[in-house]
C-alpha cells in the first residue's frame, strides 16, 4: 500500500475555529490575489466569492485553492435544498428500521 503524504490540521475544536482560521468574503475572484498567503492565515481558512458563489480554501502550502463544492453558475446556489421530512415520515422510517 502506498504511503499517504497528506497533512492533517486541526480546523475546529468544541465548535470553535482553530487559531488563525479565518473566513473572508470578496466581491469577485480578482480579490483572491489580495488575500494573505504569508502564514498569518491558517490552513482551512476560506473565502466566499459573492459574484460566483465559489469558495476558496487555504491549503497546507499557503495557497488559495478553489473548492469543487462551489458554484460556477452564479447566485451562490450549488445544490438544491433537500425536502424536509415530516414527523410521520420519521416515525415510518424508525418503524421500518426496528421491524415494527
Amino acid at each position: 500500500m502506498a504511503e499517504s503524504k497528506q497533512k492533517v490540521f486541526l480546523y475546529s475544536q468544541n465548535g470553535k475555529p482553530g487559531y488563525g482560521v479565518k473566513k473572508y468574503i470578496i466581491d469577485d475572484a480578482s480579490g483572491i490575489e489580495e488575500l494573505p498567503t504569508d502564514g498569518s492565515v491558517s490552513v482551512g481558512s476560506s473565502c466566499l466569492v459573492i459574484a460566483t458563489g465559489d469558495i476558496y480554501i487555504m491549503n497546507s502550502e499557503h495557497k488559495w485553492i478553489k473548492s469543487s463544492g462551489g458554484s460556477s453558475s452564479g447566485g451562490g446556489q450549488s445544490a438544491e435544498e433537500p425536502e424536509a421530512l415530516s414527523a410521520d415520515d420519521i416515525q415510518s422510517i424508525f418503524n421500518e428500521v426496528l421491524g415494527e
